[in-house]
């Protein structure tokens, strides 16, 4: 499978990548986004077969990075659209932990695509400490405790690299 799409490394702050108090060296892939989807900023995104971008919708995609920007393919056909993949580096993403996993997020804890949906979180679009058969995403750099009852979704900070995923794809 091949990626469709210009293949470069940008500086990520050409697609608005900050984190704060964080120096998010990384890399940027631009890379055609899927026919019949919509993409938002920050979307955990998956490659498919065809070798264009769409959203992860399962704990266990297969995840080649965060979406860049938001594009609106919906009504398109497959590359019309060009997207921004973070591959490599550091983005905020949501997280997702409730009393029924007790599973607290820590400072160098590896973190997995979620099942769970909670607070508008699609599957396969937040974070967990949960491992149960989902795709490792990276290590969480900051903390997040279990809370006392229910669910709830905080934003972390996610060191990652896709990298070597992204070279076998080419």
């Amino acid at each position: 499978m091949a990626l469709n799409g210009t293949v470069t490394a940008v500086d990520p702050t050409t697609f608005g990548v900050t984190v704060p108090g964080v120096v998010a060296d990384g890399i940027v892939l631009s890379i055609g986004v899927a026919d019949a989807v919509s993409i938002t900023a920050e979307d955990c995104v998956k490659l498919e077969t065809d070798g264009y971008v769409s959203p992860c919708t399962a704990k266990n995609d297969k995840i080649i990075g965060f979406a860049s920007e938001t594009k609106d393919n919906s009504s398109g056909a497959n590359g019309d659209l060009i997207t921004g993949v973070k591959v490599k580096g550091v983005a905020e993403q949501d997280s997702v932990t409730d009393t029924g996993s007790n599973t607290a997020l820590t400072v160098g804890t590896d973190v997995y695509l979620s099942a769970a949906v909670a607070s508008n979180i699609a599957v396969g679009q937040g974070l967990t400490a949960i491992t149960s058969s989902a795709t490792k995403v990276g290590k969480c750099l900051d903390r997040v405790a279990v809370p006392s009852s229910g669910t709830k979704v905080a934003k972390i900070r996610v060191l990652f690299d896709f990298t070597d995923n992204a070279i076998a794809w080419l």
